[in-house]
């Protein structure tokens, strides 16, 4: 089962990084990433039903960290993309980004999509998905989400302007 997960992963991985890669923007790469997660899974039903019901099940330790080291190696071309682009910029781990913040939404429809015939329509899968994960990007860096609101965000110095002044709202 393990070898056969890891052969998924690599599919998967695959399918996914070409797509970031061709990215030039945060933005865009986000967007890739979920969309080319999506695409793969309508287009490879089986073989992700059977990588969601296989990672559910408790592996032994010694599977589960070949497992581990199997996912980082794959994604390191697409976290190092994602990386320069800015896309973890205030995260802590990229990782926990990429799989819970990002596509974790994602992940989680398609569990449901794949488990129940009309459970989760595909179409607002794609139209909702990418946006909420560019939605999430700002969450999750408090200095990305100040820019964006004009707000200053907690426990970020707002920036001087030119002759030590503060941007920002006066108070």
């Amino acid at each position: 089962m393990a070898a056969l997960l890891e052969r998924t992963f690599e599919r998967l991985v695959g399918h996914v990084t070409a797509r970031v890669l061709a990215a030039r923007t945060a933005r865009s790469a986000v967007r890739a990433l979920v969309e080319a997660h999506l695409t793969w899974v309508f287009d490879h039903e089986a073989e992700a039903r059977f990588m969601y019901q296989a990672l559910a099940l408790e592996l032994d330790g010694h599977h589960r960290a070949a497992l581990r080291e199997t996912k980082a190696r794959l994604k390191a071309e697409t976290i190092a993309h994602l990386s320069e682009l800015g896309v973890f910029s205030g995260a802590r781990s990229s990782e926990v980004m990429v799989d819970v913040v990002l596509l974790g939404p994602a992940h989680q429809a398609c569990r449901a999509y794949l488990s129940a015939s009309g459970a989760v329509d595909p179409a607002w899968m794609k139209a909702t998905l990418p946006e909420l994960a560019c939605a999430a990007m700002g969450k999750v860096d408090p200095a990305r989400r100040a820019a964006r609101t004009g707000k200053r965000a907690a426990g970020v110095e707002p920036r001087q302007q030119a002759g030590g002044r503060r941007k920002g709202k006066p108070g």
